[in-house]
């Protein structure tokens, strides 16, 4: 027999079903007509603007034609997927029988479409796909091409192809094309795709130090490299089973949100990285909005990487709430501490919920709500779609193929390589400023150098004129027999070391600032600054370290370097160096 309260939790269940079959039904309407006007879309969605009072979708108002972007149409079908199966569960419910129809009608439309859409002729799948004319009803392969975008090489500009072959969030449209469509036709597509991603795994495997209370350990961990090491990245690990089926996998995510919080707590940072909003003044002291892919710089691919503290310098870096969700995937007490810390912060919440990111340093929020910022969090915390896909994965018989790219994807790593080593650090809420975190660190770096750190200082004469007030630019410096070749840029800093104009040896430049470049190397830290007769003051220290980066600077005149083995100080007053000293870990 029914209790008061049993009826009433029934009422109440009834009222939800009818509220989400009432949301689920006006979306499908409108997505009828939409696509009945756009037929040539095959399903997939471009990018959109949604009236506010009729709730009609129309093409983006700053968009010439229709756009299909290959990464969110690859979500949005996993989706859909999960929507699926979700009501399936439902059986019994003649609510959610038209809905349930109309869902695996728009998913069908979206196979039957996607390898005409996405492949291009050179079997390579597209980042955004241009739709000549979206009326057109028959889907054929002449009313879609590549989006193209600018680059410069050699001083030369090149337009180029964006192709999709990121193994982040861009897999989602791979593994779709993959288990889905038919594999005569596209098999040359995902073969190329699969030992690329063979290769390029291997070049994404990184070594990040974990930190002790007092510094840099010895254990290190392998991670992931990322493009930025966003945890925006790890998207599709909230979509697809991915850490049931591959354990290899699981440790090496493990390992990348251990890095990512150890990171946090190593730089007194108090949030997390994630793409996100912020506000960039123009030259005309005007506010403009542009997304910013913060990340760890040491674990992003070189082209991508980017010095947090020139970030911050300028007033760029944001942490955001949303960056814990891949934490809550596999440590939801420990997410909830770093999710606690940034949303603890001042006007962080509004009546609309919260903000999706605040700056680092005067901890305030960007005025911005955004899916990413609300969404992904409460999907993690439920887990994702992980287990909704696997059902469906072993309903439609492809739950061995999805296994089987894992394994030959991972299983060729050691294990050893992959096993944490470490596990997360102290609680977020110890963590203090990074100003007094650099005084701290300044204290222990102006102990007594060590033995074996060589300290070299000779001037270098350069070959080319120096522009006055200008950092150096394309200039090539010559000592003796060695030449250094110096061509920092904004998207792709660099430097080159050579003994002969035929032999060079690459190395990043870790930081440029007033005059003076840092540049890091095997066998430690080289330090470039101006001299008052127009010359180049080189010093270096050889300590045998493979691997350093910017811990903080108080100033532009204090740096303190980091890697496992220690911290290297130094301090400039004039362009001139007054303290170059080293602690090594024990």
């Amino acid at each position: 027999m029914k209790t008061v309260n049993d009826m009433n939790d029934i009422n109440i269940l009834n009222e939800l079903d009818q509220e989400i079959f009432s949301v689920l039904s006006n979306k499908f309407k409108e997505y009828d007509r939409f696509h009945n006007e756009n037929p040539a879309l095959g399903g997939f969605l471009p990018w959109v603007e949604v009236n506010a009072e009729s709730g009609q979708m129309h093409r983006a108002h700053n968009e010439e034609a229709y756009k299909l972007p290959s990464l969110d149409n690859g979500q949005l079908t996993w989706s859909l997927i999960s929507l699926s199966q979700s009501l399936s569960r439902l059986s019994n419910s003649d609510l959610f029988v038209s809905v349930h129809k109309k869902c695996d009608e728009i998913i069908g439309r979206q196979l039957s479409s996607i390898q005409t859409i996405f492949v291009n002729d050179f079997h390579y799948i597209r980042q955004c796909v241009i739709v000549e004319d979206p009326k057109d009803a028959d889907i054929t392969p002449s009313n879609y091409s590549t989006q193209t975008y600018t680059t410069t090489i050699d001083g030369n500009k090149v337009e180029r192809s964006s192709i999709l072959s990121d193994p982040y969030e861009g897999e989602l449209l791979i593994m779709l094309l993959d288990l889905c469509c038919d594999w005569n036709k596209i098999n040359n597509v995902c073969n190329l795709y699969w030992n690329d991603d063979k290769r390029y795994r291997k070049e994404f495997l990184a070594h990040f130090p974990i930190y002790l209370d007092d510094g840099p350990s010895k254990s290190r961990i392998t991670v992931e490299r990322g493009s930025y090491f966003s945890s925006h990245e790890q998207w599709k690990v909230m979509v697809l089973p991915y850490l049931k089926h591959c354990d290899n996998y699981l440790n090496i995510f493990k390992n990348n949100e251990i890095a990512r919080t150890h990171h946090s707590v190593a730089c007194r940072i108090k949030g997390l990285f994630a793409t996100a909003n912020a506000f960039r003044t123009d030259s005309n002291g005007k506010k403009k909005e542009i997304v910013l892919p913060f990340g760890i710089d040491i674990l992003s691919l070189p082209m991508n990487g980017r010095n947090m503290l020139e970030l911050a310098t300028a007033g760029d870096v944001f942490v955001a709430p949303y960056a814990t969700f891949p934490l809550f995937m596999i440590d939801p007490c420990k997410a909830i501490s770093w999710h606690h810390l940034m949303l603890n912060i001042e006007d962080m919440n509004t009546e609309y919920g919260t903000l999706e990111s605040t700056h680092i340093t005067s901890n305030q929020p960007h005025d911005a709500l955004t899916w990413d910022g609300k969404m992904t969090t409460m999907l993690a915390v439920c887990g994702g779609t992980c287990d909704l896909i696997d059902e469906w994965l072993h309903a439609n018989n492809k739950i061995e193929t999805f296994k089987s790219r894992l394994s030959g994807r991972f299983d060729n790593i050691h294990n050893d390589l992959l096993s944490p080593r470490s596990n997360f650090p102290q609680s977020p809420t110890d963590i203090i400023s990074p100003k007094s975190h650099f005084n701290q660190l300044t204290e222990l770096d102006i102990a007594m150098p060590l033995d074996d750190c060589i300290y070299q200082e000779v001037t270098w004469t350069p070959l080319s004129t120096i522009p006055q007030n200008e950092q150096f630019h394309n200039v090539t410096l010559k000592y003796n027999d060695c030449y250094i070749k110096v061509k920092p840029n904004k998207l792709l800093p660099g430097i080159t070391f050579t003994k002969q104009e035929t032999e060079a040896q690459s190395f990043n430049i870790v930081h440029i600032v007033t005059n003076v470049v840092f540049i890091v190397t095997q066998d430690g830290l080289k330090v470039m600054s101006a001299t008052g007769n127009g010359g180049i003051t080189l010093r270096e220290k050889k300590c045998g370290w493979d691997e350093m980066f910017v811990m903080k600077c108080a100033d532009e005149n204090k740096f303190t370097f980091e890697s496992r083995h220690g911290y290297l100080g130094l301090e400039k007053c004039n362009n001139q160096l007054t303290k170059f000293e080293l602690n090594k870990c024990s």
